[in-house]
């Protein structure tokens, strides 16, 4: 009787931890997705503002030298 026990409990806690890897395997590709997508626009972003100011300092330059 008692084996039995046992054995059922273990069959529990390895559904449990399989299925806490899925959760945490489909929470870190969805994560890793989002981050993907946050990054891409930050890098325009901030792209933008660089080349904006690149802009800006090369004309302020060329101003000086002229």
């Amino acid at each position: 009787m008692e084996d039995m026990k046992k054995g059922k409990n273990k069959k529990i806690s390895v559904n449990i931890v399989t299925m806490v890897i899925v959760m945490l395997f489909f929470d870190w590709v969805f994560l890793n997705f989002c981050f993907q997508v946050r990054y891409q626009i930050v890098c325009f972003y901030l792209f933008n503002i660089q080349s904006k100011l690149n802009l800006n300092l090369g004309l302020k330059i060329k101003g000086n030298l002229i």
